[in-house]
């Protein structure tokens, strides 16, 4: 068999009772700066869809996308602080909104999104294989503003004009998806993936792999449409 088809039978989409719910979460970072906590909001949406998997006798499999944005933190007298989105397959609200392990599945999707309540965000995380990863957002902002090679990474406790970051919370939301970045940003519509063309290690590691994705899950397309105030 090819093996082409074969990767593409692995996954097939279903369509029945058992579907995995869509759902929203706000993650609300707080921001201690000089003239006081600040807080700032995103919510992002997590589109789910059911994938049996060839072969196998467990449940249906889901698989998951985010849709939604990077968080613009408008610190006082500093250029805004952006809360980066995660690779593909990073789901901060996994961490926060624990669930019974012994649930598996739709049991386990469904109990997470019934969460009612603002939860913690760990700062730090163990992934089980003795390996301590972070469970804070990437932080970074633009020297200079309009140019996208100018990025540079930020400590969370060292941020400009003396502000820190302070614990991020997530939640279960019903509230719209955010969609600030094009406004902030509108330079993103000319963007197809790479922020630099630069292969080497430079002084920032983030200005050679800075990239649209970091900031928004928007088409090149659809930025170009908010850009232009089309619908």
């Amino acid at each position: 068999m090819d093996w082409r088809l074969l990767i593409l039978l692995t996954a097939i989409p279903l369509t029945g009772c058992d579907t995995a719910p869509d759902y929203r979460f706000k993650m609300t970072p707080e921001v201690e700066t000089p003239v006081g906590l600040e807080r700032f909001s995103t919510v992002r949406q997590v589109v789910q869809t059911n994938a049996l998997m060839i072969g196998s006798r467990e449940a249906p499999a889901f698989s998951r996308d985010v849709e939604g944005e990077a968080l613009a933190l408008a610190l006082p007298e500093s250029a805004d602080v952006y809360a980066l989105l995660g690779p593909p397959g990073d789901f901060p609200e996994d961490v926060a909104l624990l669930t019974d392990p012994t649930l598996h599945g739709l049991d386990r999707i469904r109990a997470r999104i019934e969460q009612v309540g603002i939860y913690d965000l760990p700062r730090q995380v163990d992934r089980g294989d003795d390996r301590i990863r972070s469970g804070w957002p990437r932080l970074a902002r633009f020297t200079r503003p309009n140019d996208p090679t100018s990025i540079v990474e930020l400590d969370p406790d060292a941020l400009p004009g003396g502000a820190r970051l302070k614990p991020i919370t997530i939640e279960i939301t019903e509230e719209p998806v955010s969609n600030d970045i094009p406004r902030r940003l509108p330079w993103l519509a000319d963007r197809r993936t790479n922020f630099s063309s630069v292969r080497y290690p430079t002084t920032d590691a983030l200005a050679v792999t800075a990239n649209r994705g970091m900031f928004t899950t928007a088409s090149q397309e659809a930025l170009a449409r908010s850009r232009s105030g089309a619908p």
